[in-house]
């Protein structure tokens, strides 16, 4: 890995057929009900039950908001907070998971805070192009959504990296 600020970028990536492979010794002779799907950032769990629907029935939801909406097993486990991605760690090494997919909070990142309403923006952007990482201007509330996003983000890049180098589907 090669850093680029508090960003890292894969210098090299796994070849596909490495990746086959793994995944081929990981769920080789398993019953498909046995295998799993984990949907990080679940929201209801919508993908984790259709993917449970499709014969992935021990799959689950990981999600630090649990609504009475929610559509599948969802574990209540905050991500943003060291205890909480232990715990995820630990998850994680359960040999009979198949995927991973993560669908991170995008509220400070999300390009529609760049629309002005009324002449203003509302709510206002804490990112930008040359500061993908929070605007150097940030205080209070507005600067820890954004350390505590970017923290979400790179725990989703170690998951992405940790998965494919272990033979899991794995998706953002």
């Amino acid at each position: 890995m090669q850093s680029s600020g508090n960003r890292s970028v894969p210098t090299q990536f796994l070849r596909t057929d490495d990746f086959q492979a793994k995944l081929a010794a990981r769920i080789s002779g398993k019953q498909m009900s046995r295998l799993f799907t984990i949907e990080i950032f679940s929201g209801t769990g919508g993908l984790t039950a259709a993917v449970s629907r499709m014969g992935l029935a021990q799959s689950i939801g990981i999600d630090a908001h649990v609504t009475k909406q929610v559509k599948s097993p969802i574990i209540r486990i905050n991500l943003a907070e060291e205890t909480g991605q232990t715990l995820l760690w630990r998850i994680l090494q359960n040999d009979n998971i198949a995927a991973v997919h993560m669908g991170p909070p995008c509220g400070t990142s999300s390009r529609a805070r760049e629309i002005k309403h009324k002449q203003q923006y509302n709510p206002p952007p804490l990112r930008s192009t040359a500061h993908p990482d929070g605007l150097p201007t940030l205080t209070g509330a507005s600067l820890e959504k954004v350390r505590t996003a970017n923290r979400l983000y790179l725990l989703c890049g170690q998951v992405m990296e940790w998965a494919t180098a272990n033979g899991i589907i794995a998706s953002i």
